[in-house]
């Protein structure tokens, strides 16, 4: 390569290796796109350098992936998913990221019911400047999901599908989306989750984020009364998911970890494998 064709450093201190390293993924991203077919040539290659060297000098992640997790893992995923990310903004997907509302927080839920529903999500989040990426982790990683502002403004959600399971992956979902409505001055570096951690072990914001997903998810004041937490009956949790709006499956497993009993409606919370759903796509 010659020296003619590295951009300049975007500041005197930077490290050179780790700089050249970021020229050369801006470098594959934009060659990637095909709104690039001159890509050498493009202004956005010296603005996608200078965001992935940001990134991977920008310190500490708030990690909560589970003490067995190899960072080398968890750095490389968060890795892949910003490129897609980059890519994603560069190709021109995603509209500016202006906040979230409620009632667009409350129409998530809504396309659990359906298959089509379900595959609409990257669309409709796109439509509000949020980047949704489904990419699995390593094996051992023990990440579900993860979530960050771009330095475009943009949010980025990054989803691992650990668990194939409906309920589990739209309470991750809605989690993430959780740390964006509640803590969005907070995600210039990556919240990495792992749902699995117990919530007497969580930080402030992560009891937050797990309230506001179960709430958006089932309605407070109508969890209260709902005599499918009761009954323990398929036909019960049927009615009150068709009366919410809402997969059967969500109230099936907000029933399970409530009573800690994963031996309930087990044919039910496995009767939709969203990988396949989503590698169906």
């Amino acid at each position: 390569m010659d020296f003619d064709d590295f951009p300049l450093s975007p500041n005197r201190s930077v490290r050179a290796k780790s700089y050249l390293d970021a020229y050369l993924e801006a470098q594959r991203t934009l060659r990637a796109s095909p709104k690039y077919k001159d890509w050498g040539r493009s202004r956005d290659l010296l603005a996608l350098t200078n965001q992935i060297y940001a990134k991977s000098q920008s310190g500490t992640t708030l990690l909560r992936a589970h003490s067995s997790a190899t960072s080398e893992a968890v750095s490389a995923w968060l890795s892949k998913l910003l490129t897609i990310a980059h890519w994603a903004v560069i190709s021109g997907l995603p509209k500016p990221f202006c906040g979230v509302d409620t009632e667009f927080i409350q129409s998530i839920p809504l396309t659990s019911k359906s298959v089509d529903g379900i595959r609409s999500l990257e669309r409709q989040l796109l439509a509000q400047g949020i980047i949704l990426i489904h990419h699995a982790a390593a094996p051992g990683s023990k990440v579900d999901g993860c979530v960050m502002k771009l330095d475009t403004g943009h949010m980025m959600i990054g989803m691992s599908l650990r668990y194939s399971r409906l309920d589990y992956y739209y309470f991750t979902l809605m989690h993430e989306l959780g740390h964006i409505a509640l803590h969005a001055n907070q995600l210039n570096v990556p919240i990495v989750d792992d749902l699995d951690e117990a919530e007497d072990h969580e930080s402030e914001i992560e009891i937050e984020a797990n309230r506001f997903a179960r709430d958006a998810l089932i309605p407070r004041n109508e969890w209260r009364t709902a005599e499918a937490r009761r009954s323990l009956r398929k036909d019960d949790v049927t009615a009150f998911a068709r009366k919410i709006g809402v997969a059967p499956q969500i109230v099936a497993g907000r029933i399970r970890n409530e009573q800690r009993r994963h031996d309930l409606f087990g044919n039910l919370v496995h009767e939709i494998n969203i990988r396949e759903v989503l590698s169906d796509a």
